[in-house]
């Protein structure tokens, strides 16, 4: 919305009219002017009517979007439907299962040694049954105190590839200082699989000095580094994550005053997409409806008790992701009767349950690049009946110039195409605020019926309205003071009792136009 009136084409005007000695007119105020039109006052003097604002406000107009979060959609027939998005909230295979080696090197005691789960970061209830590394190194150390060559040969049954298990010999020479030491450093192991099972990882080694006796080597660390993993197949834990939490702002209400808002058909909509190769159950910590007084209403719904049941690939569709789709609706929770309090933003916050209500012989499997990806919208669509609210729109005005008023006239012409009452209030105010004037106060006369609508709610033309106020020199003396117009427009249904289904449109508008008439004396 904006004032197109300059005040260039003003001081022009009052030199027009100066000349004529008797009248001229300024037009005035509008809701907001898109266009500047011919207006047409009737019984005014087309002479010293001179149009300056016009305004066709459409419904898309007064919802336009006004944060990032926002899309609003237009079907073929003109329907409108608002859609709120929160952002998408992410578990990655990183975040469920962590694979890494200890930082520090692992102390092999024995010539058959176990290496544990928690010795990779595997925690909880996770059983890995196999997985496919592709990048890590296998580094090796170790000592012994006789003064002869030795050789190690080194097999971890676990580290399979091409069908074989990982298996090194390595020979150390004896210089002559003691302890003598050997190493193999940065054997790759990318391509090897880790099968797992009750222990993850043994090392069987057998060190033999020269003359054939088999030594325990008092000092060996192997140090695992760089481990990547491609693909985990396994048991995959019931330990609870969090998905993470979110609001999404409504911003319908932003300019609305007051009153309640019915939606007939609203949807909150969860999409989920899962590539994770096992069930898991998305759980509410909490779903609620902030108010734009600030109330906090809860959604209640089986679905928020049970949690909603997330699809996943199967073991033929590695690779995939698999969408889930769910919307809390009027038929299956208490959305309608919570969203009536006039939204101002949706609050949230989820939790995923691996594994629900299965044992660990339920096999799955994930990938480096599985993820678990939400994303929640809201969806109003604009069909429905609505009552007691209000727009409120301010802009500036001047009429301090103008002297020797005899008499005004202010004339206000309104078609409303939107199946919606209104009543109209427009306030002359100062700068700060406060009231100098009000238009026309009488209150049938500033009502304007709701467009007409047929029996299935679908307008099928226009309600029309023109308001006349008169003042004398007094009253406009009094106004001159303002420098702002407050314009209130209460949006509602013509019936009360059982408010009526009306269907909303994009197209459907508000045509306003007014002018002012200035008798000035000589």
């Amino acid at each position: 919305m904006k004032q197109v009136c300059t005040q260039k084409r003003l001081n022009d005007m009052k030199i027009t009219l100066k000349k004529y000695l008797s009248f001229f007119c300024l037009v005035g105020i509008v809701f907001a002017c898109t266009d500047v039109e011919q207006l047409e006052l009737g019984e005014f003097s087309a002479e010293f009517a001179i149009p300056l604002f016009s305004s066709d406000l459409s419904l898309q107009d007064i919802i336009s979007n006004r944060v990032d979060n926002t899309t609003l959609s237009v079907s073929e027939e003109g329907q409108l439907t608002l859609n709120y998005t929160g952002n998408l909230l992410t578990q990655t295979a990183a975040d469920v299962f962590e694979f890494t080696a200890a930082l520090v090197p692992i102390e092999v005691t024995d010539s058959v040694f176990h290496i544990q789960n928690e010795d990779f970061s595997i925690l909880g209830t996770i059983e890995i049954d196999f997985l496919n590394l592709k990048q890590g190194q296998l580094n090796l150390q170790y000592q012994y105190n006789e003064p002869q060559d030795l050789t190690l040969e080194v097999t971890i049954p676990q580290f399979v590839k091409d069908g074989e298990p990982y298996n090194q010999t390595i020979s150390t020479a004896y210089t002559g200082d003691l302890p003598v030491t050997g190493s193999l450093l940065g054997v790759n192991l990318e391509g090897y699989q880790i099968q797992g099972g009750d222990t993850l990882i043994t090392i069987l080694y057998n060190a033999r000095l020269e003359d054939g006796t088999e030594i325990i080597l008092p000092s060996f660390l192997m140090l695992l580094t760089n481990l990547e993993y491609s693909y985990a197949e396994g048991f995959l834990g019931n330990d609870i994550y969090n998905i993470g939490k979110d609001t999404i702002v409504i911003d319908f209400f932003d300019n609305w005053e007051q009153g309640i808002v019915n939606f007939e058909d609203p949807k909150i909509n969860l999409t989920i997409f899962n590539s994770f190769g096992f069930p898991v159950d998305a759980n509410f910590i909490d779903l609620d409806v902030i108010g734009i007084e600030g109330e906090r209403l809860s959604l209640q719904s089986l679905a928020i008790d049970d949690g909603v049941k997330v699809f996943h690939p199967s073991l033929d569709q590695i690779g995939e992701t698999i969408v889930t789709n769910f919307s809390f609706t009027k038929e299956n929770s208490n959305l309608t009767d919570i969203l009536a309090v006039g939204p101002a933003s949706v609050e949230y916050e989820l939790n995923g349950e691996p594994n629900p209500e299965v044992g660990s012989e339920v096999r799955g499997f994930m990938t480096d690049s599985s993820s678990i990806n939400i994303q929640m919208d809201v969806e109003l669509p604009l069909n429905g009946y609505t009552f007691g609210f209000a727009l409120r729109d301010t802009f500036d005005i001047d009429l301090s110039e103008y002297e020797n008023v005899r008499s005004a006239e202010f004339k206000l012409i309104t078609e409303n195409e939107i199946p919606l009452g209104l009543d109209l209030e427009v306030t002359f105010v100062d700068e700060n605020f406060n009231v100098v004037d009000i238009l026309n106060t009488q209150e049938d006369n500033n009502y304007i019926e709701a467009a007409p609508v047929n029996s299935d709610g679908i307008v099928n033309g226009a309600a029309e309205k023109t308001i006349l106020d008169s003042f004398d020199a007094d009253r406009f003396s009094n106004i001159k003071s303002a420098n702002k117009i407050i314009v209130r427009t209460s949006f509602n249904t013509t019936n009360y009792t059982i408010p009526q289904l009306v269907q909303f449109n994009a197209n459907q508008s508000i045509k306003s136009r007014m002018g002012l008439k200035v008798e000035i004396a000589n």
